[in-house]
């Protein structure tokens, strides 16, 4: 999905990585920032299962690591990287 979504929207994208498990969103990730794209990723202290997150930010394509309650606000205030550079945990 993230592949698909990446080279129609390309900068227009914001992907987020919730909980989950496997690392089936790496290959993804590395495609929305390829195409210019930003990706947030749940932070370890709020995932119920750190895989998918962790996985994203391993491959060095994530933007924002933030805890769930934070995503939605960030999200609402027009995410870009420069928002949140600086913030606990952002690549």
């Amino acid at each position: 999905m993230f592949v698909s979504a990446a080279k129609h929207f390309g900068p227009d994208l914001l992907a987020v990585v919730l909980t989950g498990m496997g690392d089936d969103g790496r290959r993804g990730v590395r495609t929305v920032k390829e195409c210019g794209g930003n990706v947030i990723a749940e932070s370890e202290e709020t995932a119920v299962i750190f895989g998918m997150p962790q996985q994203a930010i391993r491959a060095g394509a994530v933007d924002a690591v933030l805890p769930l309650p934070a995503i939605a606000p960030a999200i609402q205030a027009g995410f870009s990287e420069a928002d949140v550079s600086g913030a606990e945990g952002s690549e």
